[in-house]
């Protein structure tokens, strides 16, 4: 039995994922595909178009055998440990022989040379990345700029030096470094693999072979359900179209601003000391929200008045996020020192893989979650709070649905898994 694992959001699935899959499993021969999807929420620091019940649905018409789900501390968290969560399920699943990603380079040697260059970031690094942030650099611009600021004193090869920048620059690129590092540093046997990423991952354009998730985004930001679904027809998997289709008033779509009062309350509740309590909430970001909020009137307006240069989107929508689903530094903390995760929550699987989740169950060192209630009691006292703050925010994820399309959706511990 070969099984491959992918690490995804889907938000939402398209062609270019359908893409992924199917190579995924050509070069690596799999039997069957595992995929570690973002939830509710995802790393963008922004609730996902649709749900994750409906996402999973798309993802096992597309290609995937079985979808687990990544938790929300670690969805919506910047790449060390969006990558760290996704790779320990994985890993301790016990039965995934490849990680296949994809990238901009689709040059392996590239990306597991920047990992190894980059096995201990030190506390010099971690400043210049802060410093480059100010600026106005984005996240991967600045970690590169970071090493290549380091590297240049250290090492006569510009050549490699030049590739090591090229590779940080990009956000696929620089997320395949991650999940390397994170297969390093736990000794893992999985072999990565990478593809190389077809069509312009931040592209805003709905026209052409694979138009990018953000394209198909602004399209159901700017217009209404039924005319973004007949725009992006040709962009995404006929079963993905037949999904929206069905979905679209009930599900989804859903956006930031849709959050706006539930965000603001707590906001209100709360003073510049214990907004620093949450993961990403400098004091400087704490009084920025606190100082801007009474002239805002949504969500995203929030968001664009507090940033500045010392402050990309990214990190806002993040911080923003984190602040609504109140997931603090000490929560964080308190799970990653629990190796991320003691669990893996199944949101959906194919009939055709019950032998693999026979195998997981042989061989994994998670607890595999298929019945929410009973399975949920045999938890750890850690794993049982990383639950209850996803199943929380799952819960305003339903809830919020629920106030903008009046369709009531069941709650997490009654909802059936997907299956196909």
């Amino acid at each position: 039995m070969t099984v491959t694992g992918i690490i995804a959001e889907y938000n939402p699935f398209h062609l270019g994922h359908a893409y992924h899959l199917s190579e995924a499993r050509r070069l690596t021969g799999a039997d069957y595909i595992v995929v570690i999807m973002s939830g509710d929420y995802v790393q963008r620091g922004e609730p996902a178009l649709f749900d994750k019940y409906t996402r999973t649905h798309m993802a096992l018409q597309g290609g995937a055998d079985l979808v687990i789900e990544l938790p929300v501390s670690f969805s919506t968290a910047g790449s060390v440990d969006f990558a760290g969560g996704a790779v320990a399920i994985l890993d301790k699943l016990g039965v995934i022989d490849y990680l296949v990603f994809g990238s901009e380079t689709g040059d392996l040697d590239s990306i597991l040379a920047a990992a190894d260059r980059l096995k201990d970031e030190s506390e010099e690094t971690g400043g210049l990345i802060r410093q480059g942030l100010k600026d106005g650099l984005s996240y991967p611009a600045a970690v590169a700029q970071a090493h290549k600021t380091i590297l240049s004193s250290q090492d006569d090869d510009k050549t490699n030096l030049s590739s090591l920048s090229d590779i940080l620059s990009t956000p696929n690129n620089l997320l395949g470094v991650e999940y390397c590092r994170a297969l390093k540093r736990r000794s893992s046997a999985i072999r990565p693999m990478t593809i190389k990423r077809m069509g312009d991952y931040h592209g805003q354009e709905i026209d052409g072979p694979m138009p990018s998730a953000s394209a198909i985004r602004r399209v159901f930001a700017g217009h209404s359900s039924s005319e973004s679904i007949s725009q992006i027809r040709s962009a995404i998997p006929s079963g993905t179209y037949d999904q929206m289709v069905r979905e679209s008033g009930i599900s989804g779509p859903i956006f930031t601003d849709d959050f706006t009062d539930a965000l603001f309350y707590r906001l209100l509740n709360e003073n510049e000391e214990t907004l620093c309590r949450y993961l990403d909430v400098s004091a400087d970001l704490a009084g920025r929200i606190k100082n801007t909020l009474s002239s805002c009137r949504t969500y995203t307006e929030l968001a664009a008045s507090v940033k500045c240069k010392s402050y990309t989107r990214l990190r806002i929508n993040r911080s923003l996020l984190h602040c609504l689903l109140g997931l603090t530094d000490e929560k964080m903390t308190t799970f990653k020192s629990n190796d991320y995760t003691g669990y893996a929550r199944i949101l959906g699987f194919k009939d055709t893989a019950a032998p693999l989740i026979g195998e997981i169950a042989a061989r994994s060192s998670l607890s595999i979650l298929l019945r929410m209630k009973e399975d949920s009691e045999k938890l750890s006292a850690t794993d049982r709070k990383l639950l209850e703050l996803n199943n929380l925010s799952s819960a305003l994820y339903r809830m919020t649905v629920q106030r903008k399309f009046g369709h009531v959706l069941p709650e997490e511990y009654s909802r059936r898994l997907i299956r196909i």
